[in-house]
């Protein structure tokens, strides 16, 4: 048996257990097999010193700035205490972004018109209106969801860098 085998059934063994066949091999191998004993000695030592050892404790400084940092965050406009309200709101979309979108929907409509009879009978669409319409759905979707991410990546920014502002970690 190698060892590279049996050492990983030490760390399996010392973590979950090993069935009875497995169990009795590396019993066999660890009797004969110097290094492999060295290993689950080490095992078993790394272990003991982990499991002794405590984690370092933050220092006060650290408690300090995240006091800072918290008190920060909540007293700004859109902090909790404003309930949904005020995590919705954000900052105002440009109007010339509404402006976009309304075109766009414009020119949307203008260029459906003429698949609208084609939509409507029972026969299949044409190519051109199969890749039209997938066009005018992607142009849509990308439509809805701009102003919500334009939002959303606008607010977080403006929060983090309120946030962070004049604070060094």
């Amino acid at each position: 048996m190698k060892c590279q085998e049996i050492q990983r059934w030490l760390v399996d063994l010392a973590e979950e257990g090993l069935e009875g066949d497995r169990l009795s091999l590396v019993e066999e191998h660890l009797a004969q097999c110097a290094e492999c004993s060295r290993f689950e000695e080490d095992l078993k030592t790394i272990r003991l010193v982990i499991k002794e050892s405590k984690a370092p404790a933050p220092s006060e400084g650290f408690f300090r700035r995240t006091k800072l940092i918290c008190h920060a965050a909540l007293k700004m406009p859109d902090s909790a205490e404003n309930g949904l309200l005020g995590r919705i709101k954000g900052p105002s979309i440009p109007v010339y972004i509404w402006s976009v979108f309304a075109l766009l929907i414009a020119l949307t409509v203008i260029v459906i018109l003429p698949f609208l009879k084609e939509l409507t009978s029972d026969k299949p669409l044409s190519l051109q209106a199969v890749v039209t319409l997938s066009l005018i759905i992607q142009n849509a979707v990308m439509l809805f969801f701009s102003p919500i991410l334009i939002r959303k990546y606008r607010s977080r920014s403006q929060k983090m860098n309120s946030i962070y502002e004049g604070f060094t970690l």
